[in-house]
Order: C-alpha cells, then sequence, then structure tokens
C-alpha cells in the first residue's frame, strides 16, 4: 500500500495550484445570482475562495463572487493501477457571522470537479470560472458545512472523496482532455442544491469567505506499481515518471526492456 501527498500552491500558474475564479462586474453595477453564476470569469485572484458581495438589498444583486478553483499534476504517478482512497486536507479561514443560505449545508463548501472541455488549457485562466460552475450536478467528496468553519482561527479541514471523486481520480490517465492533471472546483453547496442566499433587510452590504490557505491532495494505493529502483542497495518502489519528448514532459505509464531484439514488459 502506498501514500502521496500533492502540495498545490497559492498564486502558481501551472498545476499543482489554488486560486479563485472571481466574478466581478464594474463598479457600480450589480448582478442577479443568476447572471453572476452563468456568466464568463472576469478576474483571477490568489487564494482559493468561496464568498459573495451583496451591495444592494432592495434588488437582490451581487457585485462579485468567487469559485475556488483546484489543479493537480499526477502525471509521474501512472505506474500506480488504481487509487483506493483520496481526501483534500486544507488549512482555511474565516467566514462571516451569519449563513445566508437556508441550510447549514447550503452555506458550506463543496467539490465539485470541472467541464474540462470547457477550460482554457492545463494552466489556470478565466475560463475555469464556467467550467466549475458547468460541473456542478456531481459532488466529488464530503461536503464542509458553514457551522464546521471558524470565523476568524486558522483551522484545518479534511473532504474525504466519495465514489464519484474516486471514479473521476482513476480516470486522470485516460481522460480525453488534459490527462495526467486533476482539476476540482470549491463552490457554495447552494450552487450544488440550487438554492440562492437571501439577504435580510437589516444588512446593506457583506461578504460570506472560505479561503483556503493549503490544499493538499493525499492518494492512496494498494498493492504495488511492479516497478522498482535501486537506491543504496534498496529496491524503492517507483509510482511514475516524466519524460522530456520535444521540450515537453509527458507521464510515463509503463516501462519495456529490450532483450535481443524483442521488448519485453513487467509481466
Amino acid at each position: 500500500m502506498g501514500q502521496l501527498t500533492i502540495e498545490a500552491v497559492n498564486y502558481a500558474t501551472t498545476p499543482s495550484y489554488t486560486t479563485s475564479m472571481w466574478r466581478q462586474p464594474d463598479y457600480p453595477d450589480y448582478e442577479t445570482w443568476n447572471v453572476a453564476l452563468t456568466s464568463p470569469g472576469e478576474h483571477i485572484t490568489g487564494a482559493a475562495s468561496i464568498s459573495f458581495n451583496h451591495p444592494n438589498v432592495a434588488t437582490q444583486t451581487y457585485s462579485a463572487l468567487r469559485h475556488g478553483n483546484l489543479g493537480y499534476d499526477l502525471r509521474d504517478l501512472g505506474f500506480i493501477n488504481s487509487f483506493t482512497s483520496a481526501y483534500l486536507y486544507l488549512r482555511v479561514r474565516n467566514r462571516t457571522s451569519t449563513n445566508f443560505f437556508s441550510t447549514d449545508a447550503a452555506g458550506g463548501a463543496a467539490l465539485v470537479g470541472q467541464n474540462e472541455a470547457s477550460r482554457g488549457g492545463v494552466d489556470k485562466s478565466i475560463n475555469d470560472y464556467l467550467a466549475i460552475y458547468q460541473a456542478r450536478g456531481t459532488e466529488f467528496s464530503t461536503r464542509i458545512p458553514w457551522s464546521s468553519i471558524t470565523e476568524t482561527d486558522i483551522h484545518y479541514q479534511t473532504m474525504n472523496f466519495n465514489a464519484s471523486g474516486m471514479s473521476y481520480l482513476n480516470s486522470v490517465f485516460t481522460k480525453p482532455y488534459f490527462k495526467g492533471y486533476a482539476y476540482f472546483g470549491l463552490i457554495f453547496g447552494g450552487i450544488v442544491d440550487g438554492v440562492s442566499p437571501t439577504v435580510p433587510t437589516t444588512y446593506s452590504c457583506y461578504q460570506t469567505a472560505f479561503e483556503v490557505l493549503n490544499a493538499d491532495l493525499v492518494l492512496n494505493w494498494s498493492g504495488n506499481t511492479g516497478h522498482y529502483i535501486n537506491i543504496g542497495d534498496s529496491w524503492k518502489e517507483v509510482a511514475g515518471g516524466l519524460i522530456n519528448i520535444g521540450d515537453e514532459w509527458k507521464g510515463i505509464d509503463d516501462i519495456d526492456l529490450n532483450v535481443g531484439d524483442v521488448w519485453k514488459n513487467k509481466a
């Protein structure tokens, strides 16, 4: 059995990264919840966050909406036949004192995939905003309820992958787009549930936030990969590797050996 932790870097451009996709019309323009969700993204900010601003109680319109955008480079794990379990280990902070969604789960954080056909490429781009929203129909993990997020203190949360999440992770090396890369979105549970927040008339402007300072992807697998390397007279299992072809690094999913002009595989 093996385990590997992949760290995502805030502000990074290429996977593995965490960032926020932000829809923010120019001041003083505000949008309805539906327009904010279904319009193209406009900005990319640093740490992954889910939040919204609501400056106009009377019209129930919004000045900003953010999704968390996570991307992981798994290309060097091509020797692993199947991941058995996985989770995201998140270092987080912040939320407002009031949940403006109808339930604890709706105000919390949900992990979804991305419509990878809508992404702009391997690296992050504003296209990821809609790619995350378009994948809202399937959650990949347990949800973090609003009440479990502290208001000010930095703390840790775990999102354990469910069957849908594991199915996606095990398709990373065969899926049609961006082989070897895994992409996820963090959004309000209410977006998955199809409900929007409601603002009490006593509030004129507020923000509710869930900010991810670090997002480690922890992967587990059973059995062995069938590939080993000798280091200091000790054989170490190898999970995968990369090879440079035409100035581009490609993932390796198998190794064959030529013996007497005959290619032999590990079997």
